[in-house]
């Protein structure tokens, strides 16, 4: 995974909080796509550990100020999203056969 998203296999929920799956409900924080999320999440790892201000950042990415706004604006429901995509992939890679966050929806 790590080299697909350019982060390793446990940022995965976190990822996918920022950058959303709509194929499972989950919506994303606005303006995070997947360049930048990978870059913040490949020096941070989690959502807990991104600082509030852009300029506290050691990771370079566009429209980091921007970013940081919209991620501690919706900060509260990006953590709700990552667990809610943590259940997902495990509900998912548990059964036989199902490789793919696909076959469920997440809360909203």
């Amino acid at each position: 995974m790590a080299g697909k998203f350019g982060i390793p296999p446990a940022s995965i929920p976190d990822y996918l909080a920022l950058v959303g799956d709509s194929a499972d409900g989950v919506p994303g924080i606005a303006g995070w796509g997947a360049k930048s999320t990978a870059a913040v999440l490949a020096r941070y790892g989690k959502l807990e550990r991104i600082p509030a201000e852009a300029s506290r950042w050691e990771a370079t990415v566009r429209g980091a100020a921007r970013l940081s706004a919209n991620l501690e604006e919706g900060r509260e429901r990006a953590m709700r999203w990552r667990a809610c995509s943590t259940k997902i992939l495990a509900k998912s890679f548990a059964k036989p056969g199902i490789t793919s966050l696909y076959s469920f929806k997440c809360c909203g």
